[in-house]
């Protein structure tokens, strides 16, 4: 609202009730009528030319959809658990993406340009999980492109209970996204990565301290989800509705 004040080409709008982010970018979408859209998540902050490297490969293609590359901040502490367990997530992420850069892996919602033939036809209302990055990967229908130079930064999280409550909601969405807008075959072969052991075992050699904290957390993580999955045979339920 500040920055609204300062500058008229700002328009910001505001739901009346909370109704989850694929509810608002389907409005804005609905709104807008520019060449491309930018998505960014609201709590992070942009390494310097990252827009104008976001958009540098349309000069060379046509793309649909460009990724950019998040990168976490510093952890604070080496002994924060959490923070060490997210970092050896994001280190499987980034070697997952050296092998196949132009993967699902690299469309993250934190960071992404779409144009408008694209955002214009999703249909994103209809979705029904969190998954809006993976479905807009998916209608691009690999008109797709990785932009390593195009970079921001988010915090990790930092207690246990942040950590967990984050893997869990990722195995919720990855559950109910496989049973609704996605279909299983693009589940089975978007999703699949090669060499899997081989890369796990990779980086929990380089990274062992990083790695046992993941192996930790992850555990738990599992098992809390199995918990609540067993607790509700109602897909929406295992997700929770937005009231």
């Amino acid at each position: 609202q500040d920055f609204q004040r300062k500058d008229k080409k700002i328009n910001l709008i505001i739901n009346e009730k909370r109704t989850g982010k694929i509810h608002s970018l389907d409005r804005a979408f609905k709104l807008i009528e520019t060449d491309y859209v930018i998505l960014f998540d609201a709590d992070v902050r942009l390494k310097k030319d990252t827009i104008n490297s976001l958009v540098k490969p349309l000069v060379l293609n046509d793309y649909d959809l460009i990724g950019g590359n998040p990168i976490p901040v510093k952890p604070k502490s080496i002994f924060n658990i959490a923070e060490q367990a997210s970092l050896f997530s994001w280190l499987i992420m980034q070697e997952i993406k050296r092998g196949n850069p132009d993967s699902i892996y690299s469309a993250h919602g934190r960071i992404l340009l779409a144009s408008k033939k694209l955002y214009k036809n999703l249909g994103i209302d209809g979705l029904s999980t969190p998954g809006d990055d993976q479905f807009m990967y998916l209608k691009s229908k690999h008109n797709f492109h990785y932009e390593k130079e195009a970079a921001i930064f988010y915090s990790m999280p930092s207690s246990i209970e942040d950590y967990l409550k984050q893997n869990v909601r990722f195995r919720k969405g990855k559950l109910t996204c496989s049973k609704s807008s996605f279909g299983e075959d693009f589940i089975k072969n978007e999703f699949k990565i090669k060499n899997k052991l081989i890369i796990f075992i990779k980086t929990i050699l380089k990274n062992p301290y990083q790695g046992i904290m993941w192996l930790f957390l992850y555990s738990f993580g599992y098992i809390k989800f199995k918990l609540q999955v067993q607790k509700s045979t109602d897909i929406n339920k295992i997700w929770g509705e937005v009231k």
